[in-house]
């Protein structure tokens, strides 16, 4: 499974407890470093799998690609290295979901 967790760091998104769970310590590092990599990585996209720091890419493509390629279908976590006071909006599917 690969979590693609939103952009932004402090949303009121639910997870579901099992990936809660799934995501509890790579969510942990990313809160740990947050500061120091939005200062060296802004914008970046950050591949993590369990407690190991893969690397940074320029898009979601990329890091998901070296994810797939390197784990297959085990667990991976990518989340983007975003500003607080950004405002993420995707959307999804044949009549679009809108998140904010």
């Amino acid at each position: 499974m690969c979590v693609l967790t939103p952009g932004f760091r402090n949303s009121n998104l639910i997870i579901p407890p099992a990936v809660s769970e799934f995501i509890k310590n790579e969510t942990e590092i990313f809160e740990n470093n947050y500061k120091e990599w939005l200062k060296k990585y802004p914008l970046k996209f950050v591949l993590i799998k369990d407690t190991n720091i893969i690397d940074f890419y320029d898009s979601l493509e990329s890091a998901f690609k070296v994810g797939a390629e390197n784990f297959g279908l085990d667990d991976f976590f990518i989340k983007q290295i975003l500003p607080d006071d950004t405002i993420n909006i995707s959307f999804y599917g044949k009549n679009y979901f809108i998140a904010a």
